[in-house]
């Protein structure tokens, strides 16, 4: 429709005052889960509710209201094993960070209403639901929805991408006579694999030859903005340049702050604390359910939610051994920078996640300005003095994410007691909640709706999913993902680094931690520049391709775009805020299968994918098969027929 004739269908359209709401009232109510405050907060921790008991006959829930609330302790120390050393001495409100969108807080999750299972559990569902989100939200909705969501205002930055196969020297041959350059380009490694944890650039100023030596290639100098938005998001009471937190009643002067801890806690502001060396990060992980399960969208407005959840959440620790240079010889080379461990590096890991690590650890770099013969310290090192002297070094980072309270020692290789800090290890929300709301029709209204929707077809998307390891570099994959799948919509196909992947010189002969798994990589928010070619998908024996693609961004905006949302309402994709950088760095293969007779559509056919992996990598894939699926509702009781 243009201008014009929008315009004037506008003028022509009969205006009532009673037609600026169909509601007579809307209220929000909450209830907690029923784990009764008790969360294993170790792998995968189980979060239930039981809605059956909101009801008024009197209003509606609107279902697609919905949104789940995690209290959330992430905990970090840095140790030289399992004695805890001093906190970075600055930037440590940064040193973790949640993975962007708290949905990968989630690794699966059931929905059953009036007994009967609607949406079963599917494992790494986020994966997907975080391709659809980003390929629906506007950059306005991200500008002004991201801070809810758990996202930043920005996507992570696909330019900030390292893939990074070794750490460097060991501490055992660090002392070695090298090069400023090399000194300069070797040693800073921020983890295994794919990273992107880098939310500050390195600044590097001197009298000569350090700065002048660095190799400007491109990219260099590409930080995580995302990261640092999401850091900031978190009151930093440890001390801020707005200087709006105090903990004492006055700051110096006897001028009083804006607001402390108390205040914010009151009103369950995220916070980011530390006690004893033990930094804590408080947070509230908002997940709109309709985002993650579709039929929770399309339900709309029933007197009696009869509805059960079982969510999965993604808890654990992980411990990252940190490489430095041995702080008491220095470096032979000249000019000598001393102390030497300007270039730490972090290298393994070890986790008791056991699917998604849904935090970053963070690279920290260094602020280099040399002084003289010297460098200023270290941000992660725990020495008194400049120079030469025997003060332990950080060799181990551990961090830990649970659900309302974290645990009084913690690690997975290590053990780290933080039992000193217990005052900042729980969130002031003590149990995870749903909230709703509750909407009054007027009473003709209400008839109508009930009378209308006394068997209202629901009509859902559903995912199923597949994962296939360890797939060579340069091989033909052929496989056949469903048996007997009805009601097709679409095919995402999503490569992955796999763990099996060479890594280092002499450390480490493979990864051996997946990409969600990382604590460096933004995955599952993010993917990998992984090429699949000769892509075919089959339906029914069918080649639903002319031909096997190439699969450029090309490709993928026209497959998407058979897809396209129209409107909120409408069950698709449209290309959101997916550009083709983002997309070029973070490879995701959609083919839709919608189109068809309605024969088709309701017979049982088999789908069969086939690619040649086109990248140098050993590679996994998850694949997901999105399908239709529909129930039949009685608004008004709540019963359901699959």
């Amino acid at each position: 429709m243009n201008s014009d004739n929008y315009e004037f269908s506008k003028s022509a359209a009969p205006q009532s005052v009673g037609d600026y709401s169909a509601y007579a009232n809307k209220q929000w109510n909450s209830i907690n889960d029923i784990n009764s405050g008790v969360y294993t907060n170790n792998g995968l921790t189980l979060v239930q509710w039981d809605l059956s008991s909101i009801y008024n006959s009197s209003s509606f829930v609107d279902v697609s209201d919905l949104y789940m609330t995690i209290p959330l302790v992430m905990v970090a120390t840095c140790s030289n094993n399992s004695t805890i050393l001093n906190v970075p001495s600055n930037g440590g409100y940064a040193l973790c960070t949640l993975k962007s969108n708290y949905q990968h807080l989630i690794h699966q999750i059931e929905i059953a209403i009036d007994g009967k299972t609607i949406q079963d559990m599917q494992p790494y569902l986020s994966v997907y639901k975080n391709f659809k989100l980003l390929s629906q939200l506007s950059a306005t909705d991200l500008k002004s929805m991201a801070p809810s969501l758990g996202l930043s205002d920005v996507l992570d930055n696909e330019k900030s991408m390292t893939w990074t196969t070794h750490q460097g020297r060991t501490v055992a041959n660090m002392n070695t006579n090298i090069t400023a350059t090399t000194l300069a380009s070797t040693y800073q490694k921020p983890g295994i694999g794919l990273c992107n944890n880098l939310p500050f650039a390195p600044v590097v100023a001197n009298n000569g030859a350090l700065a002048g030596a660095l190799p400007y290639s491109q990219n260099t100098g590409a930080t995580n903005d995302a990261i640092l938005k999401r850091a900031s998001k978190i009151v930093d009471t440890t001390g801020s340049f707005n200087n709006f937190v105090g903990n004492a009643p006055s700051v110096i002067g006897g001028a009083p702050s804006i607001v402390n801890i108390t205040n914010l806690t009151t009103e369950f502001r995220s916070v980011y604390q530390t006690n004893n060396n033990v930094m804590s990060w408080q947070d509230f992980g908002i997940i709109p359910l309709k985002y993650f399960c579709d039929v929770i969208d399309k339900m709309g407005l029933v007197k009696k939610c009869s509805i059960q959840i079982r969510a999965w959440i993604n808890t654990g620790s992980v411990q990252v051994n940190v490489n430095v240079p041995n702080l008491t010889t220095g470096l032979a080379a000249a000019p000598v920078y001393t102390p030497s461990p300007i270039n730490m590096s972090y290298s393994t890991i070890a986790s008791t996640f056991s699917a998604t690590c849904p935090f970053t650890v963070n690279y920290l770099p260094y602020n280099n300005v040399q002084n003289g013969a010297s460098l200023t310290m270290p941000t992660l090192t725990a020495v008194a003095t400049q120079a030469g002297t025997n003060a332990a070094n950080v060799n181990l980072i551990t961090a830990g994410l649970y659900v309302a309270t974290a645990p009084q020692s913690f690690g997975s290789s290590t053990s780290i007691n933080i039992s000193t800090a217990t005052s900042i290890l729980s969130n002031p929300m003590k149990a995870c909640r749903i909230y709703y709301s509750q909407v009054a029709l007027t009473p003709q209204k209400a008839l109508a709706y009930v009378e209308a929707n006394t068997n209202k077809q629901v009509v859902y998307e559903n995912v199923l999913w597949n994962q296939y390891s360890n797939i060579t570099a340069g091989s033909s994959f052929s496989q056949l993902v469903q048996s007997g799948i009805k009601n097709p919509v679409g095919v995402v196909i999503i490569p992955f680094i796999s763990a099996s992947n060479l890594c280092a010189y002499s450390e480490t002969a493979i990864i051996g931690f997946s990409q969600m798994g990382s604590p460096y990589d933004t995955c599952p928010a993010t993917y990998a520049p992984l090429p699949l070619t000769n892509l075919q998908v089959q339906l029914g024996g069918v080649n639903v391709l002319n031909s096997s693609l190439f699969y450029s961004y090309e490709n993928f905006l026209s497959q998407v775009s058979l897809a396209e949302c129209l409107s909120s309402a409408d069950i698709g994709l449209s290309a959101g805020l997916i550009n083709q950088s983002w997309w070029e760095n973070n490879r995701v293969y959609y083919v839709d299968l919608a189109r068809g007779s309605e024969a088709d559509k309701a017979t049982a056919r088999n789908l069969n994918i086939s690619f040649t992996n086109n990248s140098l990598l050993i590679i996994d894939v998850m694949v997901f098969s999105i399908y239709l699926n529909r129930i039949v509702v009685n608004v008004e009781t709540g019963a359901v027929k699959a």
